[in-house]
């Protein structure tokens, strides 16, 4: 028996073709051009395809076989993408929380680097003054010492 003798208007209808079902085998065919799996008298369009989701069950009289649509994997996962992406999400919320955090890092490492820069400048010409002082101080003591010299000298 074949779903074309059953029912011939099924392959315009529902782009099935080529189908048939014999006792003791599976059943086998094309669904809108797709080869579809079988298991039993089942045909299913295949994983990613166009056709994912559509099964036929096809029974010895037309009034015995069954349609059944179901949403696909894929399709499923695009939908919870699209959910998950778009905003006002909370997978967006804590983009936008995370980002504002790193907006306010960034602003917070400029805001360091100013102040290191000022603290360098500063501590340059604070080290700069005391090695003159430094300088100073031991010019005077070399002075110092070689007038204590001739002091002691006693010339």
């Amino acid at each position: 028996m074949s779903l074309e003798s059953l029912a011939p208007e099924l392959e315009a209808v529902m782009g099935l073709g080529g189908a048939s079902a014999v006792i003791g085998t599976n059943a086998s065919g094309q669904i809108n051009g797709v080869t579809a799996s079988s298991s039993g008298s089942q045909l299913r369009g295949p994983l990613g395809s166009p056709i994912e989701g559509l099964a036929f069950s096809v029974g010895g009289y037309p009034q015995d076989s069954k349609i059944v649509v179901t949403r696909g994997v894929f399709d499923r996962l695009s939908d919870l993408l699209t959910k998950t992406l778009a905003s006002g999400s909370s997978l967006s919320g804590r983009d936008a929380y995370w980002q504002k955090q790193k907006t306010t890092a960034a602003t917070t490492l400029t805001d360091l680097d100013e102040e290191f820069k000022r603290l360098d400048q500063r501590y340059r010409l604070s080290f700069g003054q005391m090695d003159s002082m430094v300088r100073e101080l031991n010019s005077t003591g070399d002075f110092l010492s070689n007038q204590m010299k001739m002091w002691t000298s006693g010339n």
